[in-house]
């Protein structure tokens, strides 16, 4: 029976790219959202090495950088068997509270892995308003008008941190 050795190496997000080309034969990287960053790791099995670094961006952005890096980038994610639980990512809570014509105000939800912004929530909460024929032909910029809207995104980190709270 051979058993091999697993040695993770993990590496500032800027010098991921040097490594994997200097240390392994592939070209593949997988990349997962972790909250706000994006944890990235490259592995040659034959050789019993995984690259790890954790990007201090949003996954569009660090894909964008690694793709420039000419590498190839897949979802997903190297482990070093330590656990074989399966990666769950948290996602943004997306909520906006906004006047309705009933007696109490609405409240829209929605969620995204990624972080977006207010503007593109409202344009949301819009869009699907106007596909279920919520809200009459109206511009936009008079919808947020009219309903005054609230709007909440919660990153992964705070419902994690509320959910610890409670433990």
């Amino acid at each position: 029976m051979i058993f091999y050795l697993l040695m993770v190496l993990r590496v500032a997000p800027e010098n991921f790219a040097a490594e994997v080309n200097g240390r392994l034969k592939v070209k593949e990287v997988y990349a997962i959202a972790s909250g706000r960053h994006t944890v990235v790791t490259a592995g040659d099995s034959s050789g019993g090495l995984i690259i790890e670094a954790k990007f201090r961006s949003t996954l569009a952005k660090t894909l964008d950088a690694l793709e420039k890096a000419d590498l190839k980038v897949r979802p997903g994610s190297w482990c070093a068997g330590e656990s074989d639980e399966t990666i769950e990512v948290t996602p943004y809570v997306v909520a906006i509270a906004y006047r309705s014509e009933e007696q109490t105000p609405g409240l829209w939800l929605d969620a995204d892995i990624h972080e977006i912004s207010i503007a593109e929530a409202l344009k949301r909460m819009y869009d699907e308003f106007r596909d279920n024929g919520e809200i009459k032909e109206v511009s936009f910029d008079e919808f947020v008008r009219v309903i005054r809207p609230n709007v909440m995104i919660i990153p992964p980190h705070q419902i994690h941190s509320w959910a610890d709270e409670k433990s």
